[in-house]
């Protein structure tokens, strides 16, 4: 559970980061729209807008491992809960049919157990 609570702080981390550089995209493109005219004047607006393309492109990668390993770590999740599960009712069933076999084993040898005397 521990790795599943850390992958979702992670990815939330991600994708605070990555919906903060696709704000700045926005505002580079928006500053961009505004300068077009001047562009050749200008072109550090183009490269800051590579840059945040770049950013947000790194981001979007880095979330998607971070998915990959939530996903996995859910499936080990499940299936050690399922594991457990099993086990639990195994050892229930265990424990019904040895109940069930000493007060069979009772009834038929009419000899009282400890927990009949």
């Amino acid at each position: 559970m521990g790795g599943i609570d850390t992958n979702l702080d992670d990815l939330q981390s991600g994708v605070e980061a990555c919906t903060r550089a696709a704000h700045s995209m926005q505002n580079d493109a928006a500053a961009v729209d505004q300068q077009i005219s001047k562009l050749i004047e200008h072109p550090d607006l183009l490269g800051i807008l590579v840059r945040r393309a770049s950013e947000l492109q790194a981001c979007v990668l880095d979330q998607s491992g971070a998915l990959r390993e939530l996903r996995r770590n859910i499936v080990l999740l499940r299936a050690e809960l399922k594991l457990s599960g099993t086990v639990r009712r195994r050892a229930a069933d265990n424990r019904r049919r040895n109940d069930d076999r000493r007060q069979n084993s009772t009834e038929v040898s009419g000899v009282p157990t400890q927990s009949q005397e």
